[in-house]
């Protein structure tokens, strides 16, 4: 009988094919309580057309067609290595590492205990969380880059009866530190066995084994060209500490550094990325993080590749390395969010500030999961790496995040085609980033407002700009505090307007404002109105044409003169306005909601209105009815013209405006 806990649903892990990283569609299907798919991987091959060979600092990038582009970096002004921190460590090392597989012995020595973190097993049985254990490390006497771990499974916790660890046998994890940066861990046998008495399986297939992906790829070109070309195949070493990351990236791909074999089916492993090793020596960094307070954060990757479009801003905690005031991190950013999926607790966005002026992040798991972790990544990860962040964002600016003012920002592509991000999700690579709506605020990015507001008691606000906008929505009327401006009796606001609005798909999720200017206790006009209403992807904000003259540069009593239809107007302590107006015959809403490339005029019922307090003071601010000042001409959009050539025109005068014809 099948364990509940021994269920994986259908998965496709994405097997290196070729050199460039391109999948050879290596279909895995995991075990079901109805049906069983033993589907075997096909064979690895590399093909040494694709791949870029030593000697060429060119590197590739995926473009959002799946095509592969070539990246030369720039070689005058910065080096070729740079650590992930940002800090430039000299020029590429051209010499062949003089250790590796070939050159171990027999003759090993035992270092001590160090310890592993399993995310091998934890992916294979479901239900089973990740664990750290110690285990025993020995040392090969003949290459002193080599190392093993003896029995790696002996002091994990059997999660059933069903599981077995074979300790008469022994087993061993082998892996290779290269020029103390890059860790390959070879492919290996747990020694954990586990019976499915619905399987009928020949010789020692029970096994749970574990095969890294790259394995084929340094067989056939080398384990140079690979650290050089794709260095994300391979685990960080650092201080003793070695982490294997669940994913490598190349030309127009993504795969799995590590799978599991079972019963000749094979699984996800390490989909995390929280495969760790210490060394008995080993020194773990810890990073002296402060909190900066909180921030904000507005996802554009998982809520696009679930098919959800209403984007979310969340407020998360942004902390700041003591030691390196450009390396922040946001702990676990998505863990207010998503509360029907799995939260692993290992969510972290781990970035880097350079010269207030652009970001990059090296490493984004999102801490959620379907079957997988979803992890993101930058398109040009592989160049930073090999590159460095500074050449990178010489060659392709648009391809880092962008900051400015405490706020982080990202493209949906650069180069015109290009995707900044996108994210991993264990079968597929995902332009995650189609709206490029990605945003960080860290907490200082809250600018001063410039006035003083003061609250003038409670309004009614009838709304028809988002009834004319949703089709069957109905016109509301909701409470609202009205504030005005200490400094400016004409000027006022409404803070979040739609805070309480009601609709069945369709809620406030963001900041909304009511922004408007009274003149002569007559007209009034709205500089902003913003929703807060989300509707495919899109805050909704509503336009006042009056605005379009007004930035034009038309003066406002010449706006009021020429196009008195387009200002809302107020009357018995009620500001309403029409719902279209005159502009030289032709008959153009007083509002209107740009969405998606299209423009939808609102107040079409022309119940829009604000019922004002009694005791709004009278404007500041008058209408000069002064016939005798200089005219002034506007072209027929409103423009203001100085030297009017022939045509027709609008022609201002006091608080007069008529048409005229100059020849």
């Amino acid at each position: 009988m099948i364990k509940p806990y021994a269920l994986l649903v259908s998965v496709l892990v994405l097997s290196a094919s070729a050199a460039s990283g391109v999948s050879d569609n290596a279909v895995v299907t995991g075990r079901t309580a109805t049906a069983v798919n033993a589907q075997r991987a096909q064979t690895l091959t590399a093909d040494p057309e694709k791949l870029t060979l030593k000697g060429s600092p060119s590197i590739g990038l995926m473009n959002a067609n799946g095509e592969a582009v070539s990246f030369t970096a720039p070689s005058q002004k910065t080096p070729l290595k740079e650590t992930e921190a940002g800090s430039e460590s000299g020029s590429e090392s051209e010499t062949e590492p003089e250790t590796g597989p070939d050159t171990e012995s027999d003759s090993w020595t035992p270092i001590g205990t160090g310890t592993m973190t399993d995310t091998i097993l934890s992916d294979f049985f479901v239900g089973v969380e990740p664990s750290t254990f110690e285990v025993e490390i020995e040392q090969n006497d003949a290459d002193p880059n080599t190392y093993r771990i003896v029995n790696p499974y002996a002091n994990w916790t059997l999660p059933d009866d069903d599981v077995v660890y074979h300790d008469e046998i022994t087993n061993y994890l082998v892996f290779h530190v290269y020029d103390d940066r890059y860790v390959y861990i070879e492919s290996f046998n747990t020694g954990v066995e586990f019976v499915d008495e619905s399987y009928f399986v020949v010789g020692d297939g029970y096994f749970v084994k574990v095969t890294n992906n790259a394995g084929p790829l340094i067989e056939n070109y080398g384990l140079e060209t690979i650290m050089e070309n794709m260095p994300s195949a391979f685990a960080t070493y650092e201080n003793g500490v070695i982490r294997q990351p669940a994913y490598f990236l190349s030309n127009v791909a993504s795969s799995y550094s590590f799978f599991s074999e079972w019963a000749g089916e094979l699984f996800y492993a390490n989909s995390g990325g929280g495969l760790t090793i210490t060394l008995p020596d080993a020194v773990i960094p810890q990073t002296n993080w402060v909190s900066l307070g909180t921030g904000k954060y507005t996802d554009d990757i998982i809520y696009p590749m679930l098919g959800i479009l209403e984007f979310n801003s969340m407020d998360v905690e942004i902390m700041q390395d003591a030691d390196d005031p450009t390396h922040y991190c946001i702990p676990d950013p998505y863990a207010d969010c998503f509360p029907t999926l799995t939260h692993t607790g290992r969510g972290l966005f781990e970035f880097y500030v350079i010269d207030d002026e652009y970001a990059y992040f090296m490493e984004f798991n999102t801490g959620v999961k379907i079957n997988v972790e979803f992890v993101s990544v930058m398109n040009v990860r592989d160049l930073i790496l090999n590159h460095g962040h500074r050449a990178v964002y010489e060659k392709y600016p648009d391809s880092m995040l962008k900051y400015e003012n405490g706020v982080i920002t990202a493209a949906d592509v650069f180069e015109g085609t290009y995707p900044v991000i996108f994210t991993l999700d264990g079968s597929y690579i995902y332009n995650s980033n189609p709206h490029g709506r990605f945003r960080i605020e860290f907490p200082d990015a809250v600018q001063e407002d410039p006035y003083s507001w003061e609250s003038t008691g409670y309004i009614t606000f009838t709304d028809d700009f988002l009834a004319s906008f949703f089709p069957g929505a109905l016109p509301a009327c909701m409470d609202v505090v009205l504030e005005r401006d200490t400094d400016n009796p004409d000027h006022y606001r409404i803070v979040n307007p739609y805070l309480h609005w009601q609709h069945a798909d369709y809620r406030h999720v963001a900041p909304g404002l009511i922004e408007f200017y009274i003149v002569d206790d007559a007209y009034a006009y709205f500089p902003k109105i913003v929703t807060g209403v989300r509707h495919d992807g899109e805050i909704l904000e509503v336009s006042h044409k009056v605005m379009d003259f007004l930035n034009s540069g038309m003066a406002l009593e010449d706006a009021i003169a020429v196009y008195p239809g387009a200002f809302a107007k107020i009357e018995n302590g009620e500001l309403r306005a029409s719902s279209s107006f005159d502009c030289d015959g032709d008959s153009l809403p007083v509002f209107h909601i740009a969405h998606n490339d299209a423009v939808t005029p609102v107040n079409q019922s022309e119940s829009f209105s604000l019922k004002l307090p009694e005791d709004i003071p009278s404007s500041v601010s008058t209408i000069s009815g002064d016939n005798t000042r200089p005219a002034v001409y506007y072209n027929l959009q409103g423009v203001r013209v100085d030297n009017p050539a022939s045509g027709l025109y609008i022609r201002v005068s006091g608080n007069r405006a008529e048409k005229v014809v100059i020849r």
